[in-house]
């Protein structure tokens, strides 16, 4: 770990309790590295967490597996500190009462929302296939991902647009 990083590990306000487990640890290491620090004002940092997951996008080179590893692992920093990206719109999609969804309901709501963020944040790769997919709507035929593993499974069966050359 950086000195930087030690640093703001034991200035937490929970050091003594977290250097004793270790989950715990990584939980604060993943919070820390993702800026969502307690001593910050509560709306701002989660706000900043938030917009960081909403502008993570694939690099024009990166593999989408391990895109998919860095999406995940931002998306598992939102919920461990507590940030939602399910909106109500989903919410209204998904529940037969959005005020007061079950436990399934949530968790459906949660993977549209991921699956949704995923396959726009692969951007103009794989545009052909957004295109299909609003086209199918338009025709009355749903074939949106509702579920990240779903989403992740179609595109990486896809070529994508730009895709590298393999020289065998």
């Amino acid at each position: 770990c950086t000195p930087a990083l030690d640093d703001k590990l034991r200035s937490a306000v929970d050091w003594n309790v977290v250097q004793q487990d270790g989950i715990s640890l990584l939980i604060l290491i993943r919070t820390i590295t993702n800026h969502f620090e307690e001593h910050r004002n509560v709306a701002f940092a989660a706000g900043e967490i938030k917009e960081t997951f909403y502008r993570l996008e694939i690099g024009p080179h990166e593999l989408l597996s391990r895109f998919y590893d860095k999406f995940v692992s931002q998306a598992k920093a939102l919920v461990e500190v507590g940030v939602s990206i399910v909106d109500p719109v989903v919410l209204n999609v998904v529940a037969v009462d959005p005020d007061n969804p079950s436990e399934a309901e949530s968790a459906a709501a949660y993977q549209l929302a991921l699956a949704s963020r995923f396959i726009r944040a692969t951007g103009p790769r794989y545009k052909k296939y957004l295109d299909e997919l609003a086209h199918a709507k338009l025709e009355g035929r749903d074939h949106y991902p509702i579920t990240l593993s779903s989403a992740y499974s179609i595109l990486e069966g896809r070529k994508h647009e730009g895709a590298p050359h393999v020289i065998h």
